[in-house]
């Protein structure tokens, strides 16, 4: 395990210790169910502090992240958090411990160490195998938990001291149903969130028209998407944006037209537009969750470089910490029984970027 410990007053960095995230590119489960997991001896995994930060900080805020999980996400959310402090222009501390992974020992000696620090207000960037060995830790009792990768249908946990940021995708495929013209298609990878978002559609639509598995290992698609079956059906994409990309681009490459092309958050990204053509997408709609932040929020995210316009992960983070340190939600995301509540709006691709689909 390491820990970090930022301590700023304004906008001066008075010490801090550098870390460099990787950035995986694999897929990951954000919402998996508790596993057997294989822990790195104690010894190399947690090296304990015995630094504390001042009482007098009103504003102090910890963040526990598994870098062996979740590390692709790790940077935004710290960047994330470091520009809502500095908005709020007092004094304040963060710490940021990297557990390594979601071992119950690790999570435990992580909670162990905020609690002997006096930390209250914990954002945890974990899955719920994570969140699972917080269970019996009575440590936790007087802290406010956020976590933003989970949503609470999907959660294990009977904690009442946890906030779920997660977004709802059960929600965001109900809204892409009424688009549907009853003949179902389905595009999906067997990713965890990919066999998620499977399930879904199948429980609404169980006599699919067509359900199709995209390997993960190839880019050639031809004999999938010149299956005439799919013209004129309503066709659901669940793929990440660079196989999405492939597969628009191939599906009008061999003149197959569906009826419409429907996807979720997953490919909620302006990626999309540098990667296809306008003719590969016109008949793209995509469900989001992402509500417009003032302008002054969104500028400094981005000055450190932590976008909120269309990384998911890092909005739930900003819900997140106004509500570990200002108790309040944003004003479209209200915190209902424990769940943050998001609106779905529906995008349709224009030829330079996103805009609300009215129809």
């Amino acid at each position: 395990m390491k820990t970090y410990i930022l301590i700023f007053v304004a906008f001066l960095f008075i010490g801090c210790s550098h870390k460099e995230i990787a950035h995986e590119q694999t897929q990951i489960a954000l919402e998996q169910e508790p596993f057997p997991i294989e822990t790195k001896p104690y010894k190399k995994v947690y090296k304990e502090k015995k630094e504390s930060l001042p009482s007098e900080f009103k504003n102090k805020i910890a963040i526990i992240f598994p870098s062996k999980v979740v590390s692709k996400y790790a940077s935004g959310t710290i960047n994330t958090v470091l520009s809502q402090m500095f908005l709020n222009k007092e004094t304040f501390g963060l710490e940021v411990i990297d557990t390594y992974d979601e071992s119950k020992q690790n999570i435990d000696n992580a909670i162990n160490e905020l609690d002997a620090k006096g930390y209250k207000n914990i954002l945890m960037l974990v899955t719920n195998t994570g969140l699972y060995h917080l269970e019996n830790n009575s440590k936790i009792n007087q802290m406010k938990i956020y976590v933003p990768l989970i949503h609470k249908k999907n959660s294990t946990s009977s904690l009442s001291n946890v906030v779920y940021g997660g977004i709802d995708y059960e929600e965001q495929i109900d809204t892409l149903f009424k688009y549907s013209n009853g003949k179902n298609s389905l595009f999906s990878t067997q990713t965890p969130l990919g066999n998620r978002l499977q399930k879904m559609i199948l429980q609404k639509s169980p006599n699919i028209h067509l359900d199709t598995n995209i390997d993960l290992d190839k880019n050639n698609y031809k004999s999938i998407v010149s299956n005439r079956r799919l013209n004129d059906s309503t066709l659901f994409i669940n793929t990440s944006i660079i196989k999405t990309s492939i597969l628009l681009s191939q599906l009008r490459a061999y003149e197959t037209k569906p009826y419409v092309i429907l996807s979720t958050q997953l490919n909620y990204t302006p990626l999309i537009i540098s990667l296809t053509q306008y003719l590969d997408r016109k008949n793209f709609l995509i469900a989001n969750s992402i509500e417009a932040a003032n302008l002054e929020i969104e500028e400094i995210t981005s000055l450190l470089d932590a976008d909120i316009i269309y990384n998911w992960v890092n909005y739930s983070t900003l819900i997140g910490i106004n509500y570990l340190l200002k108790n309040k939600s944003f004003e479209f995301n209200p915190i209902v029984k424990n769940q943050v509540q998001y609106r779905t709006t529906v995008y349709k691709n224009g030829p330079y970027g996103f805009r609300k689909h009215t129809n």
